[in-house]
């Protein structure tokens, strides 16, 4: 569990959290060590260090606030276009690099993407006639959230990622790969275009059921 600590984040002193935390931040040390030109738009381990004795802190490059936050932020009405399509070919990019990897990140949403500047300029709604949404003046994100991430060889047949966001193979129980980040991303993209989620569902059962609504059998 995530707690704020005047600024920074840390887990509860709990040893399966902390052992948890230490795995997640060898693996961000080599994301960067793969990645020394960043061009993988993973988040940037700064660091880690237990503070008394209870608690393990990881210090992570000055970000701004969530995709998620940033929807709240502005009334769920979505971004420009050209924005999306920036941070599409972003997280594609992040995706890409992680798949070399043989890694799947495993819980791509909203919440996990984090952008560095949400500053921008309100200007009129192209899809809402009468409204208005904000144009980032600088449109980066960062991919956040690594304690799921999973390599090739040790992937499971368990529930992976937040419900709203699972594929069709991860909700039927299926073996699933690196494509199912690629799945969670699109949920990403059509939530900024629309400003709304596409599966806001509580149940597998009502998930499946909408995606055939959605996309057809």
């Amino acid at each position: 569990m995530l707690l704020p600590q005047n600024g920074r984040l840390s887990l509860r002193g709990v040893p399966r959290y902390k052992e948890h935390a230490h795995a997640e931040a060898e693996l961000l040390r080599e994301i960067l060590r793969c990645d020394p030109g960043r061009q993988s738009f993973c988040v940037k381990l700064l660091g880690e260090f237990t503070h008394a004795v209870a608690h393990c802190c990881l210090v992570f490059e000055l970000l701004d606030i969530s995709l998620s936050d940033f929807m709240r932020d502005t009334d769920d009405r979505g971004l420009l276009l050209r924005d999306i399509r920036t941070i599409g070919s972003q997280m594609l990019q992040c995706l890409h690099f992680l798949s070399a990897m043989g890694l799947t990140h495993t819980d791509i949403k909203c919440r996990n993407a984090m952008l560095k500047d949400s500053r921008g300029d309100m200007v009129p709604h192209p899809r809402k006639d009468g409204q208005e949404l904000k144009r980032l003046r600088r449109c980066e994100i960062r991919v956040i959230d690594f304690g799921g991430a999973v390599l090739k060889k040790e992937r499971h047949s368990r529930h992976i990622g937040t419900r709203q966001y699972r594929s069709p193979e991860v909700v039927l129980g299926l073996a699933w790969d690196e494509k199912t980040d690629v799945w969670s991303l699109g949920c990403i993209l059509l939530t900024l275009y629309t400003g709304q989620r596409p599966f806001p569902v509580q149940s597998s059962l009502q998930h499946l059921a909408l995606m055939q609504r959605v996309i057809g059998t």
